[in-house]
């Protein structure tokens, strides 16, 4: 499991034993990007995953650019040199508005060189997010592209608008037979000040997978058609259901109040990756997020990558 919340050096080492590559939410970077002749870089950089989907950006690490998976560590950065306190200031200071929930997590490694890893949160109520340089970037094809006019305007909608959102707890695994059964509990919110009084809410399983889902709480599912899901750099072709939270008859989202939703159970048989994940809709607002799980059935083993903070403990 990678967990970024609590990145240890363990943990790296499995993104790069797994070969777990770049995507919209994650990016590799080797420790000299944080030097401090490229704090506009690191603007850039960190602004984009704002004005996306959020995500992570690992710092110390060497890649194989054709890949776009890990390959190693580097050197790691001098200590006396560069803190999570330097680059909190540079990135505090010089992105407006500033990133409310930026999270950065420093690795020590043998040599007493460090890596990092800045975890950056979407962007809702105070998007967009500005640069140093005084433009607005987003990500695109696993890189920072400034943004275009229309883009910029679409994001100011998040700061009034609800930003519903759907959280997996940490999956349990159990062996049983040949097979792992993976179960998640879930729980929805709202991001947003401006609260949900209406939601559309639809989980999409990989199809391949026979997906048990169970309401809590009373939640009325019922199925739609399979809709192939682009998602995390794959596609999958996922079975649909969907329910929906609205007023009188349910309480509305608001921020910081958390509901248990549904119980998801599923069974992995053999070799490949799978999605599972939701799609949130509401007034000015809609996304999908999810996560894909993979199994080795030879070394038994699953692994999964996913939107940053989708799972809670």
């Amino acid at each position: 499991m990678l967990d970024f919340d609590n990145v240890s050096l363990n943990a790296l080492a499995n993104l790069i034993r797994l070969r777990v590559p770049e995507s919209l939410n994650l990016e590799y970077k080797r420790s000299d990007a944080l030097s401090r002749s490229k704090t506009d870089e690191i603007c850039k950089d960190v602004s984009a995953f704002a004005n996306s989907a959020g995500g992570t950006i690992i710092y110390g690490i060497v890649e194989d650019k054709e890949l776009r998976v890990p390959v190693s560590l580097d050197d790691g950065c001098d200590p006396a040199e560069i803190s999570r306190e330097w680059i909190e200031d540079i990135i505090t200071s010089n992105v407006f508005p500033k990133i409310i929930g930026l999270s950065i997590h420093e690795v020590a490694l043998e040599s007493g060189r460090s890596v990092f890893i800045v975890f950056v949160p979407q962007a809702t109520t105070f998007a967009p997010h500005q640069s140093r340089d005084k433009k607005y970037y987003r990500r695109y094809n696993f890189k920072s592209q400034p943004m275009d006019d229309y883009e910029i305007r679409d994001l100011l909608k998040r700061s009034d608008s609800p930003s519903p959102v759907l959280y997996f707890s940490s999956p349990t695994i159990s062996k049983i037979g040949d097979d792992f059964k993976v179960s998640l509990d879930t729980k929805v919110t709202n991001r947003s000040v401006v609260p949900a009084d209406f939601s559309i809410w639809k989980t999409l399983i990989d199809q391949r997978l026979k997906a048990d889902v169970i309401p809590i709480g009373g939640a009325d599912l019922h199925s739609l058609r399979h809709e192939p899901i682009r998602i995390l750099d794959s596609e999958f072709l996922c079975s649909v259901k969907q329910t929906n939270l609205h007023t009188p008859n349910h309480l509305p989202l608001i921020k910081e109040t958390n509901y248990n939703f549904f119980k998801i159970t599923f069974k992995l048989k053999n070799n490949g990756s799978y999605f599972v994940g939701y799609q949130a809709i509401s007034r000015g607002f809609t996304e999908i997020r999810g996560a894909v799980f993979n199994l080795n059935c030879e070394n038994l083993w699953i692994s999964y990558r996913s939107h940053s903070d989708l799972f809670y403990s």
